[in-house]
C-alpha cells in the first residue's frame, strides 16, 4: 500500500479480522439467543482501532467508549475475557460485573471504557496530563463519536489539551448518526475536525473508506505527538454499515442497513489488496482467526455467572480516616 510499510499494513490487517471475526461472532450468538446481552457492532471501523493498536506502545493510555470492542481487541486482550465480559460471566475483563461497555486492563494500557457519551474525553486529557508528566514520549488515545463534539466535556477536555499542548490523541468516528439522529440537525459544523482547530491543534480529516490513508494518518498523528508537537484530533469520517445496536432498528437510514455493502467496507477493500499479493496468507489467517474466536467463544459460554456475595465487591471505596 503507498505510503505504508507491508510490515505495518499485515499487522493492521490481522488486528482489524480478529475485531471483525470478534464482531461477528457476539452478533451470531445474540441472533441464536446463546446469552442475552446488548452490543455494539463495530463493522467498518475496523482499520481505525487496527492501526491505533499497531501504533500502541508500553505506557501508553487507551480510553475508549461503548463501542469499544474494535478498541479493545486490537490491544491484544484476550477475546474470552471480552466476549465472557459481554455475557456477564466471571471470568470477564471486569468479573462480569460491568457489562459490554465497562472494561478495563490498566496493565495493556486500557484504563477506561465508558457508556456516557465523551465521558471518556476529561479521563484522557488526565492520562496525557501523565504522560507529558514522565516526559517518556508517551501518549494517551481517546475514542469516541460524532455525537460527542457537541457535548461540553469534549470542549473541555479540547481547550484543556490545546492550552497546556498535552501528548494526547483525539479519535473521532463520524458515520453522520447520533443513535438516530443525522448529525446536521444537532450541529452547525459537520466536518468536525474544525473544531479541534479552534483550540489551537491539528484537525485532520481522514475517509473510513481508505485503509491506507487512514494507516498513515494515525501513524503520521502519532510520531508528531510523541516528538512533543501537541495534541491532534482525527476525524473518520464514512457510512455507517450497521445499526446503532446489534437487532435495534434502521428504518431511519436511507436507504436501508448498510450492513452487506462490501464495496464501502475499509476491511473488504484491504483484504482485495491482499489477496493479490498474499491470497494463501490470508486465507490461512481467517481460518486461524476463526477457530481461535470460536473456541475463546465456547469457553466463555461454558462459564459460571458471578457469584451473588462478590456482586457488590469492588463498587465503592471504604471510608478512609486521614490523618490530623
Amino acid at each position: 500500500m503507498d505510503g505504508v510499510g507491508p510490515d505495518v499494513t499485515w499487522d493492521v490487517f490481522r488486528r482489524a479480522l480478529r475485531i471483525r471475526l470478534a464482531d461477528e461472532r457476539i452478533r451470531r450468538g445474540i441472533d441464536d439467543k446463546d446469552f442475552f446481552g446488548i452490543h455494539y457492532p463495530v463493522r467498518g471501523q475496523e482499520i481505525v482501532s487496527a492501526a491505533l493498536g499497531a501504533h500502541f506502545r508500553q505506557g501508553d493510555a487507551f480510553i475508549s467508549n461503548y463501542r469499544m470492542l474494535g478498541d479493545v481487541v486490537s490491544l491484544g486482550i484476550p477475546p474470552v475475557a471480552i466476549f465472557a465480559e459481554t455475557m456477564g460471566r466471571a471470568c470477564g475483563l471486569s468479573g462480569g460485573k460491568g457489562g459490554p461497555m465497562h472494561l478495563a486492563a490498566p496493565e495493556q494500557g486500557l484504563l477506561a471504557t465508558t457508556g456516557i457519551v465523551g465521558g471518556g474525553l476529561p479521563i484522557a486529557v488526565g492520562a496525557a496530563l501523565a504522560c507529558h508528566l514522565r516526559g517518556d514520549g508517551s501518549l494517551a488515545i481517546v475514542t469516541f463519536g460524532d455525537g460527542a463534539t457537541s457535548i461540553g466535556a469534549f470542549h473541555e477536555a479540547m481547550s484543556v489539551a490545546g492550552a497546556w499542548r498535552l501528548p494526547i490523541l483525539f479519535v473521532c468516528i463520524n458515520n453522520h448518526f447520533l443513535l438516530h439522529t443525522r448529525i446536521e440537525r444537532v450541529s452547525a459544523v459537520t466536518e468536525l475536525a474544525t473544531k479541534a482547530q479552534g483550540y489551537g491543534m491539528a484537525g485532520i480529516r481522514q475517509p473510513l473508506a481508505d485503509p491506507a490513508g487512514t494507516i498513515a494518518a494515525i501513524g503520521k498523528a502519532m510520531v508528531s505527538i510523541r516528538a512533543g508537537d501537541g495534541p491532534a484530533m482525527i476525524e473518520f469520517w464514512g457510512n455507517r454499515l450497521h445499526p446503532h445496536m446489534h437487532g435495534s432498528d434502521t428504518s431511519y437510514m436511507q436507504p436501508r442497513c448498510l450492513d452487506k455493502d462490501t464495496s464501502i467496507d475499509p476491511l473488504a477493500v484491504l483484504r482485495s489488496e491482499l489477496l493479490r499479493t498474499h491470497a494463501a496468507q490470508v486465507q490461512a489467517l481467517e481460518v486461524t482467526i476463526r477457530e481461535e474466536m470460536d473456541a475463546a467463544y465456547r469457553e466463555a459460554l461454558a462459564s459460571s455467572a458471578p457469584d451473588p456475595q462478590i456482586c457488590m465487591a469492588d463498587r465503592y471505596l471504604q471510608a478512609v480516616e486521614w490523618p490530623q
